[in-house]
């Protein structure tokens, strides 16, 4: 697929996704292993409003790594309501509807991993989750020929790249409701290029 198909279908596919009227998701957590856990979690309409944000206290400490990106503390989350009682908000909060992720694998993941960790069986419907990261490095469509894809761009170049203004949005990057919001501009940004 050439660069410019990619970036066309990259613009429809946002229009598509956008026509859902998806929640925006972002988690931050405990670490990037098999076994990290969401200490973060905030969900963004299509329209900007914040649905939920919330900490979660984990089971575990939260990595020395993780902190330095994310600035979340475990005596940050020590009085926080733990995953399985968040659960049930973020359950009716996500019945029925499709929900954009800047990496979708990623977060999904951390959604199973702390449900596991609880003995809770949580089942993401691939159908409704999309990746705004996958569809951006299309629609930038910088190759990485060792990959043999597009290049993955992090949240805030895209930003940068889109020359998306965020000095209005509330937060810090690397906070859950700051990422979900500038996903969302990112995807709009994305649907609103005409189509050559």
């Amino acid at each position: 697929m050439t660069v410019s198909v990619a970036r066309q279908q990259a613009i429809v596919d946002a229009r598509r996704i956008l026509d859902y009227q998806p929640v925006f998701l972002d988690t931050e957590t405990t670490g990037i292993d098999r076994d990290a856990e969401i200490v973060e979690v905030a969900l963004v309409d299509t329209d900007g409003r914040v649905m939920l944000n919330t900490r979660v206290k984990p089971t575990k400490l939260i990595s020395s790594g993780a902190q330095a990106v994310h600035h979340i503390s475990d005596a940050d989350v020590a009085s926080c309501p733990a995953f399985n009682d968040v659960l049930s908000v973020l359950a009716e909060l996500l019945d029925g509807r499709h929900v954009v992720a800047y990496n979708e694998a990623f977060d999904s993941r951390m959604f199973v991993s702390s449900a596991r960790l609880r003995d809770i069986t949580m089942t993401i419907k691939p159908d409704r989750w999309h990746c705004a990261m996958l569809l951006y490095a299309r629609f930038y469509g910088e190759w990485n020929s060792q990959r043999r894809s597009y290049r993955w761009q992090k949240l805030g170049v895209a930003l940068a790249q889109c020359g998306i203004d965020t000095s209005d949005i509330v937060g810090s990057a690397h906070g859950a409701a700051y990422d979900a919001e500038a996903t969302r501009r990112v995807l709009l940004h994305v649907a609103a290029q005409a189509e050559k």
